[in-house]
């Protein structure tokens, strides 16, 4: 639906997609995958806690995904092993993304091949 609503037409609306634009989505992806293995908080989060000092307001332990989205996403008492889980689960999904998307970009390269002049 999105492609056929999309302003410019359908070519454009496969070209904003994140898929369409693996330079910018595979790192993202890395790092959250990265994030979560290590057991790391987002550098982002200090910085957030910081301004929030800056404007007068109490920050908030942890990081934050741990703040907004645990309590809303995940279980209570999310353990390493979970962690890990999760980190499997983006890095599995993206591989069968990715390798589909090449998988088709390749089919189509071949299909659209002129054939030679006999």
């Amino acid at each position: 639906i999105r492609r056929l609503l999309h302003p410019r037409g359908r070519q454009d609306a496969r070209a904003d997609h994140p898929a369409g634009h693996p330079w910018l989505h595979v790192p993202a992806v890395a790092w959250g995958a990265l994030i979560e293995f290590a057991g790391w908080i987002c550098p982002l989060t200090p910085w957030e806690q910081s301004l929030r000092q800056l404007a007068g307001e109490r920050g908030y332990s942890g990081g934050f995904v741990e703040h907004y989205l645990f309590p809303v996403l995940y279980p209570e008492g999310l353990t390493r092993d979970v962690q890990i889980a999760l980190g499997l689960v983006v890095l599995t999904v993206n591989v069968i993304a990715y390798s589909l998307i090449v998988r088709r970009r390749a089919y189509l390269r071949a299909s659209n091949k002129p054939e030679g002049n006999n």
